[in-house]
């Protein structure tokens, strides 16, 4: 159990910057913050859901074209 934690422990400090923002600090946002925050994540979200399908409809072209 040991390992375990302290495998979580090191990917929380190597990917800290991909983590999600604690509920704590989220409460202490305002309005105007927290909705600039989630039109972010919509965007990133959408951004990368794109771009991997347009990385597949290349990679389909590719071996069958």
């Amino acid at each position: 159990m040991k390992r375990m934690e302290n495998i979580e422990g090191e990917y929380n400090f190597q990917f800290q910057e991909f983590l999600p923002i604690p509920s704590s600090s989220m409460d202490k946002l305002s309005i105007k913050e927290r909705i600039i925050i989630e039109v972010c994540d919509f965007l990133e979200t959408w951004c990368w859901f794109y771009l991997h399908l347009d990385w597949t409809e290349v990679r389909f072209k590719e071996i069958f074209y």
